[in-house]
């Protein structure tokens, strides 16, 4: 596993790449969801690497090592990011793998750049716009992160939170929060009928931020597409049943 940052659109990218000796292996990027950062693939990346694949995990601006945008950027703006990031690594026919935000993000891009892509893979995702979207979104940060003020002796557990779904940047920076509200408001839906590549929608049983009944809009919407349900997982699936998780992925994308 290695590290190593880049400058794209006057912005530093952090990010993880890992993969086996040989060359020409399949390429993956992992795109993270609202509030966390790439570190949270390693363990997967890990995997990825000794069954032949190349991964990528990228911090999003604001998360991470990654710089903070300007306060005006826009979903457009999260996928031009992945976009110079692989033009500038040479990156093509590329597996895109995104959780929550960053499926939200994955779907934006793949629909865009139908010629780069070759399989993709949403877990827990967002890009169902519903009235209750924002809502239920803020008030899962909102309910963590209280939850844990309430404990100081678990400080340690409460940074960990933090890293794994962006209280405290979603709650005390304004800029993210502003960008947050704006991209949320965006429903992809008419986007995922363009989405021809195969895709594998992965989905914990028990999400209560993305609720299973997206899950089951984007499989109808996505021509190419097939649903697996992580019974008991919640809205971090593939860190609830990380086996499970793994085992489903790689199965796909040897497919």
């Amino acid at each position: 596993m290695k590290e190593s940052e880049i400058l794209l659109e006057n912005l530093i990218i952090h990010y993880y790449f890992s993969g086996p000796p040989e060359k020409n292996t399949p390429l993956i990027i992992l795109l993270h969801g609202w509030g966390a950062e790439s570190s949270l693939w390693r363990n997967f990346m890990e995997k990825l690497s000794l069954n032949g694949f190349t991964s990528y995990a990228l911090d999003f601006p604001g998360f991470g090592k990654s710089s903070l945008p300007p306060k005006d950027f826009s979903l457009k703006d999260f996928a031009a990011i992945v976009k110079s990031f692989s033009t500038r690594l040479g990156l093509s026919e590329i597996i895109l793998i995104g959780h929550s935000f960053g499926g939200r993000v994955a779907i934006k891009f793949a629909s865009q750049n139908p010629t780069l892509i070759k399989k993709l893979v949403l877990i827990d995702s967002a890009g169902v716009r519903t009235n209750s979207s924002l809502k239920r979104a803020s008030s899962f940060f909102a309910k963590s992160a209280k939850i844990f003020f309430l404990l100081p002796f678990l400080k340690p557990l409460k940074i960990f939170l933090y890293r794994l779904i962006g209280a405290e940047d979603y709650l005390s920076n304004p800029a993210l929060k502003d960008i947050f509200s704006r991209v949320v408001e965006e429903d992809l839906r008419d986007l995922m009928t363009a989405i021809k590549q195969p895709a594998l929608i992965i989905w914990g049983e028990k999400d209560e931020v993305t609720p299973l009944s997206f899950a089951k809009i984007m499989e109808e919407r996505i021509q190419n597409s097939r649903l697996e349900v992580l019974t008991g997982a919640g809205h971090y699936s593939f860190l609830d049943k990380p086996e499970e998780f793994t085992k489903t992925a790689i199965n796909f994308l040897k497919s």
